[in-house]
């Protein structure tokens, strides 16, 4: 378990692109019409440039409502670009793997790395736009695309988009034409003329009959010239006159704006649009300035703006002004991926932002996430939507607001816990970024450290996150004087996540380190929550991964089921600790082990497809987990499809460096190991040891365990010294790392036994074999699976070694061992196989006639070579050839990543 396999909750289906239709526009229809024709064209991608307010947003959604099947992105920022950009990817046909990977990739405009998370998203649409051949053209809006960078690579992605599927349209800012590629086609978007501007305007206002239409033009058409021929200024002006706060007639209005020849277009609409609600006017110009201080363009989720007003009373007004804004066209509002939202133009939010400050924009948001930092918190798009708004308030010059640190610490805190890592850990690194000009020991800095080392625990980036933890840690030791229950509540929050990340730094100091905190967290939890709270409950089954990786089943499979029990069956959580609960079983060993764990894995994976869905990360792990039963038992055949299939969609959905990838690899390449087929075994294993390497340092225990597969290998290749020499290198760092009980380092002795045992060194290979069996039987019974092995190896070594009382011994422990194994596999399985073919080989080596008998019973040579070879020829144990590695495309896609 790792912390990629903690708190994360169903990611819900990107909703289907944001629905394009004629939003009932008038006037430039011959730009309309030019840009739509243009699907019955070879154009491949077409620019629309022109400074902000000129209406290239409007051209090219009415051109795109004209066309069938038309998809619009919005490229205002990366996340909002990646989330639609998913969600075309789905409609297209694209796989719901890798559709949530590419939203669990999604980084951020503040992610030095934001340009990796597009080009994903790009790959998607342009791999499934290759495979399509219906002959179906699409016309795909992006629209916004004003930051130079953002805009180079959506063009550069785009021309590799075929052009007789695809039109592209563009819109943007940007009117640099120098670096455009090859199959771009850039058009500057100029003002209207003066009768379409009047259209513009009139065609906002309703129930105009055709008589007043008429009569109105002229008045029309001059007030479009006096605002600059400016779509958006002449928009607001319509609009203002299409609502019922409207204070002038037209030509009044007119008469209005040529007291201000000269002067900014939006700024004049703007203003006369706020003093025509003259009743409501401040409450309007509190939410412009509010959403005017936040990310430009960005929407604002509806919900947050009514959260913020009842959690700032200095501030009652706000939730009045958005409502009295509906109809000024000051405002946009609409859905996004499922969200009522408020979207401000940036031309707009610059002419409001002068004059007296509005409402502070870290104190709303702060207020906004605080009354939605709750049980029945609002969906992921909410959060994302939030996430431009919480850069731009951390941005600020000046000391950091902590306010503003406090929002972005609950942001931080959803996204880890729906898996959106990259944009939580580029929000949490700006967050402590700012607040380092504030004392060390301020709670507001140490929650932003505290967030950073959970982002960073999230990543996999164990040491670093450890350094951050223990600082707060640190910190909060040092306070003095009697805590009351929130702060007693945060202390043992912080010591909780210290543990955590001390377990997954895996040393034997932090487990043991771990243990103890955790054993204190959950008692004072208890006291002040209560036994059965869900955070009681997590230090449980925390303390239960921590005894696992201890190496004492027993104890975690104690505290595991009593997680389970107080918990419903169908929690996310829950269906972990059932996992969690499973691994203890099979460790524990016993007749009945693998087939338990098959069937508790089996449940789990059933209840995580209804819970978690089929593509879910933990859902693959537990598809894993029953592969590696399969393995276990021997049918290792049946476990290579099994891993292979599992692998295929951890790819797709987790990408090639994830936890949950490598174990599936790792666990693929040991079958392969199994069958000789070493090439390929030894091509996988060293790359996941480089990647567990550079993510988890080279004593990890998960690294470890890849070094000692390797030395295994090495070993089954016949390479006894390299193998030796690996072995023993590996004991010595597990010894040191886990303990000399642990029972990773007793495996990693019983390798290097058989290593000394090939180059003929008996004696001590039977000094180690000794050893390991002596706290194998008494940490982990007789009866355990390793044990047995342990003491089949033991006795094939005294058989091999020679003497009449080490042929008794041998003898001995052949039939011990035989009678265990028979208990748990059928006479078939390889390992009973093999078992009697030794035993038969000591009773002939020791050749009474007795022995003889006893050989010449159902345990005959010939009996066993038949017993072998009917269970080869079983799908199960067949070793059919596979291709060679460099003709293996999901090999070779791993090995690549």
């Amino acid at each position: 378990m790792s912390a990629a396999d903690v708190d994360l909750l169903r990611l819900p289906p990107p909703a289907p692109p944001h629905p394009v239709a004629k939003p009932g526009f008038v006037g430039r229809e011959a730009e309309i019409d030019r840009l739509a024709k243009l699907m019955d064209s070879d154009r491949r991608v077409h620019v629309l440039a022109g400074p902000p307010g000129i209406g290239k947003t409007s051209i090219a959604l009415a051109a795109a409502g004209k066309v069938s099947g038309a998809l619009w992105v919005p490229a205002r920022d990366t996340v909002s670009f990646v989330e639609a950009m998913a969600a075309v990817a789905r409609e297209i046909g694209v796989d719901e793997a890798s559709v949530a990977r590419c939203r669990e990739m999604c980084g951020s405009r503040l992610d030095d790395d934001a340009a990796g998370p597009r080009a994903f998203a790009w790959t998607l649409v342009r791999e499934e736009a290759l495979r399509n051949t219906d002959g179906r053209r699409r016309m795909l809006v992006i629209d916004g695309a004003d930051d130079p960078d953002a805009y180079l690579q959506i063009l550069q992605e785009a021309v590799s988009l075929p052009s007789s599927r695809w039109l592209t349209v563009v819109t943007t800012s940007y009117t640099a034409t120098a670096l455009l590629p090859a199959g771009v086609h850039h058009e500057t978007v100029e003002p209207p003329s003066r009768e379409e501007c009047a259209a513009i305007l009139l065609g906002r206002v309703p129930d105009l009959d055709p008589s007043r239409h008429e009569a109105a033009l002229p008045v029309a058409e001059q007030t479009a010239e006096l605002l600059g021929r400016l779509p958006l200024a002449v928009h607001v002006a319509g609009s203002q006159h299409g609502s019922p706060v409207v204070r002038h007639t037209l030509t009044a209005y007119a008469d209005e704006l040529k007291g201000h020849a000269g002067a900014d277009p939006v700024r004049v609409a703007v203003r006369l649009a706020t003093d025509a609600v003259s009743a409501d006017r401040l409450a309007a110009l509190a939410v412009l300035r509010l959403l005017a201080a936040m990310a430009p363009a960005a929407p604002f989720p509806l919900d947050m703006l009514d959260a913020a007003a009842d959690r700032m009373p200095d501030d009652p007004e706000i939730r009045r002004g958005w409502r009295t804004l509906r109809d000024t066209g000051l405002l946009e509002f609409g859905v996004d991926n499922g969200v009522h939202v408020a979207t401000l133009h940036p031309l707009v939010g610059a002419a409001v932002a002068g004059g007296e400050p509005g409402p502070d924009p870290a104190a709303a948001l702060d207020a906004a996430t605080r009354a939605l930092d709750t049980p029945s918190e609002p969906a992921l798009r909410v959060w994302l939507l939030l996430v431009p708004h919480v850069q731009r308030v951390l941005a600020e010059d000046g000391p950091a607001s902590g306010a503003a640190l406090r929002a972005a610490c609950r942001t931080v805190r959803h996204l880890l816990r729906r898996g959106m890592y990259r944009v939580a850990a580029a929000l949490a690194d700006r967050a402590v970024e700012r607040s380092a000009t504030l004392a060390p020991d301020n709670p507001d800095r140490l929650g932003a450290l505290l967030h950073r080392g959970l982002a960073r625990q999230a990543l996999g980036r164990y040491r670093p996150a450890l350094q951050d933890v223990r600082q707060v840690a640190t910190i909060e030791r040092r306070r003095r004087g009697a805590p009351d229950p929130a702060a007693r509540a945060r202390r043992l929050e912080i010591e909780y996540h210290l543990a955590a990340i001390l377990h997954d730094c895996g040393a034997r100091g932090g487990l043991v380190r771990a243990e103890r905190l955790l054993r204190a967290v959950r008692k004072l939890r208890s006291d002040l929550l209560g036994p059965d709270h869900p955070d009681t409950l997590t230090t449980g089954y925390r303390l239960g991964l921590v005894l696992q990786a201890a190496g004492r089943p027993r104890e975690a499979l104690a505290e595991l089921d009593a997680v389970v029990a107080a918990r419903s069956q169908e929690h996310p959580d829950t269906l972990t600790a059932m996992q969690a609960r499973a691994y203890a079983r099979q460790a524990i060993g016993g007749a009945d082990s693998l087939r338990q764990a098959g069937q508790d894995f089996k449940q789990v994976l059933d209840l995580r497809i209804g819970v978690l869905g089929e593509y879910h990360p933990n859902t693959l792990i537990t598809q894993h987990n029953l592969a590696w039963v399969e393995q276990a038992k021997g049918r290792y055949v049946a476990a290579e499809t099994l891993f292979r299939d599992v692998l295929a969609l951890q790819l797709r959905r987790c990408g090639p460096d994830h936890p949950h990838t490598l174990a599936t690899a790792a666990n693929l390449a040991w079958d392969l190991l199994q069958r000789k087929q070493f090439a390929p075994s030894r091509q996988l294993f060293e790359q996941v040891l480089r990647i567990r390497e550079r993510r988890l340092g080279l004593n990890h225990p998960d690294t470890q365990t890849t070094r000692g597969n390797l030395g295994w290998l090495t070993y089954e290749e016949g390479k006894l010294d390299e193998a030796v020499d690996r072995l023993t290198d590996l004991v010595s760092d597990r010894v040191r790392s886990l303990g000399a009980e642990h029972p990773r380092t007793l495996t990693t002795r019983h390798n290097l036994a058989l290593s000394l045992r090939s180059q003929r060194k008996y004696d001590e290979a039977l000094d180690q074999f000794d050893e390991v069996l002596r706290i194998q039987s008494r940490v982990i019974g007789p009866g355990h699976e390793s044990t047995l092995s342990t003491t089949y190896n033991y006795a094939v070594t005294l058989r091999m070694h020679g003497g009449d009382k080490m042929l008794d011994r041998s003898i001995d422990m052949f039939g011990e061992v035989l009678d265990r194994q028979l208990t748990v596999f059928s006479s078939r399985h390889p390992s009973v196989v093999q078992t009697r073919e030794q035993l038969i080989a000591a009773l002939r080596q020791r050749g009474t006639a007795a022995d003889l008998d006893r050989a010449s019973d159902e345990r005959t040579p010939s009996r066993a070579a038949q017993a072998l070879s009917r269970h080869r020829t079983d799908r199960e144990y067949d070793d059919e050839p596979r291709p060679p590695l460099s003709r293996d495309p999901l090999l070779a896609a791993l090995l690549a990543g």
